[in-house]
């Protein structure tokens, strides 16, 4: 089908786990293009950070059909995320893709606000969108219509990433990129994954011996990590 979506990702660093569409029983909000979700581990030596990607196109134009569907796949969105939140304290998603809509509109012309107006989920690309036109992922409208979302267990990363607007019109030139590629300018979001500690072999971490309410035999005692 010519309404497909797809995620390319480097096989060095990245494993895929498992990949699906979603809301394929109510595609109709997001243009008959359901959302592809992609599991993911990515791996540096003994760290290791699993994540789910979710590509979605949403409906495009202004009219009011258009934004009534672009607002109920905003709330699909969210509630999707929330409970995956809920079943799972530990995963991390990042959903991206064409919204076809701004984020700075007042909330009663944004069909994103769901999203926008949310303390679970966001958009790590907002100062793009409230900044220069120069910057946007849509030059020829202009606007700022592609974003990444994140949930809230990747807010930690998003305080030392960086976000930026790939312009690769500027190097094919305007009119061969936007005829020959692409009309749209990719997002990219960059950040640092932390390195954790690896213990190796058994580690005593405390330990308690000759307690003072209890015999030896009962009361020592030591815990291991």
């Amino acid at each position: 089908s010519d309404n497909q979506l797809g995620i390319a990702y480097r096989k060095d660093c990245v494993e895929i786990l498992s990949y699906s569409t979603l809301f394929g029983n109510n595609a109709y909000p997001f243009a008959y293009r359901p959302p592809l979700k992609a599991e993911f581990l990515w791996s540096c030596g003994e760290i290791i950070k699993p994540f789910q990607v979710v590509n979605l196109h949403f409906k495009a134009y202004g009219d009011s059909e258009s934004f009534a569907r672009r607002l109920e796949a905003s709330e699909i969105l969210l509630s999707y995320i929330k409970n995956e939140v809920q079943q799972n304290n530990l995963v991390n998603i990042i959903a991206i893709g064409d919204f076809n809509d701004s984020l700075d509109d007042p909330q009663e012309n944004n069909s994103l606000w769901p999203l926008v107006d949310s303390d679970d989920v966001y958009f790590v690309d907002t100062n793009i969108a409230n900044g220069s036109s120069q910057n946007w992922s849509y030059p020829s409208y202009p606007s700022h219509i592609d974003h990444i979302l994140i949930n809230q267990n990747l807010f930690d990363e998003y305080e030392n990433s960086n976000v930026s607007t790939i312009k690769v019109d500027n190097y094919t030139g305007a009119n061969y990129y936007q005829n020959h590629i692409s009309d749209h300018r990719p997002v990219l979001w960059e950040f640092v994954i932390e390195q954790q500690i690896a213990y190796e072999g058994l580690v005593i971490n405390e330990i308690m011996n000759n307690p003072l309410i209890a015999s030896d035999s009962n009361g020592e005692w030591f815990e291991i990590i």
